[in-house]
């Protein structure tokens, strides 16, 4: 849902924030597009979180995974993920200076990529003891209760998705650190072209995760290619049946 909002909403809000080249920080429409960008952002790594846990426990509490993960479950946690990504995004309301909205963005992006990187680690790294422990398993003849090529399987996966996270948003971490550091001193980047167009570049970079999730968890789960697969197919009988 985050990636879908990332689409409907984020990029073309910021398409007419440069189009219109609003600069003004205390511009309602300035603070209205980065309050929507943090919470949207906020809520696409927040929601990779949700999606590892669940990996994490269907692969290390496999026997009781449709115990834990009910229906009633994965709503509250679909409520906390759009309720705690608006955290991060409430300070930037009373930001009205260069240097506190460097703060508060700079605040945004580690509560947006520390913590969750720091979850999604912790459930890649118990996958890969369990693909470990399996294979251990059966080397030595034990019967293990999950299928050791699932366990692999989801341990390539969230692999990918760690390597996606990292790569889509360190630039602009990095770039954000560097602006805050240096607010007070003489910028090595002195041209301002320069640092707009790679903040630019870095914010697209980031925003492009949420267009290689949905693609790499399609590829890597038959399950939900059947799905698509199937919507796809009624989509296109449809079509013919009504032409």
């Amino acid at each position: 849902m985050a990636d879908f909002f990332t689409g409907l909403l984020v990029i073309p809000v910021l398409n007419i924030r440069l189009v219109v080249n609003i600069r003004e920080i205390s511009h309602p429409f300035s603070v209205f597009s980065e309050f929507i960008v943090i919470q949207v952002m906020a809520a696409t790594t927040f929601s990779i979180c949700a999606v590892s846990l669940d990996r994490f426990t269907a692969i290390v509490f496999s026997m009781s995974y449709e115990r834990i993960v009910t229906t009633r479950r994965c709503l509250r946690v679909i409520l906390a993920v759009w309720a705690s990504s608006l955290i991060p995004a409430l300070p930037r309301i009373p930001s009205q200076t260069s240097l506190s909205l460097r703060g508060v963005l700079l605040g945004a992006l580690l509560i947006i990529i520390v913590f969750p990187f720091s979850v999604i680690a912790f459930c890649y790294m118990s996958i890969f003891r369990a693909a470990r422990r399996h294979r251990r398993q059966i080397n030595t003849n034990t019967v293990s209760p999950q299928p050791p090529r699932q366990v692999d399987k989801a341990a390539v996966t969230v692999a990918m998705v760690i390597l996606i996270f990292l790569s889509s948003w360190i630039p602009i971490l990095c770039f954000s650190v560097y602006e805050l550091v240096h607010t007070s001193r003489v910028s090595v980047c002195k041209d301002l072209r320069f640092r707009l167009r790679f903040f630019a570049f870095s914010g697209l970079l980031a925003l492009g995760s949420s267009v290689c999730n949905p693609v790499v968890y399609t590829l890597r789960y038959r399950r939900l290619r059947k799905v698509l697969k199937s919507l796809l197919c009624g989509w296109r009988e449809a079509n013919r049946s009504g032409n």
